[in-house]
């Protein structure tokens, strides 16, 4: 090989290695563009799914929880004191919340995460506070629907919990990867 056509295969070897090089940048550069999109993408997802559904929800049971009990006074003397808060806790509080919860299951449901038992629990938890509302329409004011065989869905709030911690941890753990993949 003569010296011209060795600085020629040299040029061409140094554009083609250049070429490669730029292109594998590129391509590494699309992955990461790609990888970054999808974390976005989730991202937005799971805050609508925490801030419009599942904290919502969890907040307004543990709600329901801290004073569900309360009501139980409606029971005892007629116009003692324990009697009349029991009454104002379930009107101004316990019915009131879970129409709130109703309102946001019927608005909401779509952002709910595929999960069967947690729909046959809404299902059963909507029933129940039917029966609840329907009870207290018809003037029954010491009757709770657990009374006539409506039970509470006992794992709702469980249920509820772990989904929400669950999509708040990948949340979490998703924000850490998104600051990771800025900064490279």
């Amino acid at each position: 090989m003569d010296v011209n056509t060795t600085a020629i295969l040299t040029i061409i070897s140094g554009v083609v290695g250049f070429s490669i090089r730029e292109m594998i940048i590129v391509f590494t550069g699309t992955k990461k563009e790609q990888k970054r999109l999808a974390v976005n993408a989730r991202l937005g997802k799971i805050e609508k799914q925490l801030s419009e559904f599942y904290w919502p929800i969890y907040i307004r049971l543990q709600k329901d929880n801290a004073l569900w009990r309360l009501i139980l006074f409606k029971n005892d003397e007629k116009g003692s004191l324990r009697q009349r808060i029991g009454e104002e806790i379930e009107k101004k509080f316990i019915l009131p919340n879970h129409e709130q919860i109703l309102q946001i299951i019927e608005n909401g449901m779509h952002l709910m995460s595929p999960n069967k038992k947690l729909e046959k629990l809404i299902v059963k938890y909507i029933r129940h506070v039917a029966i609840f509302q329907a009870l207290r329409m018809a003037g029954e004011d010491s009757i709770l629907p657990d009374e006539i065989d409506e039970k509470w869905p006992q794992e709702l709030f469980d249920t509820i919990a772990d989904e929400t911690f669950k999509l708040q941890g990948e949340y979490d753990n998703l924000i850490g990867l998104k600051v990771i993949l800025r900064t490279k």
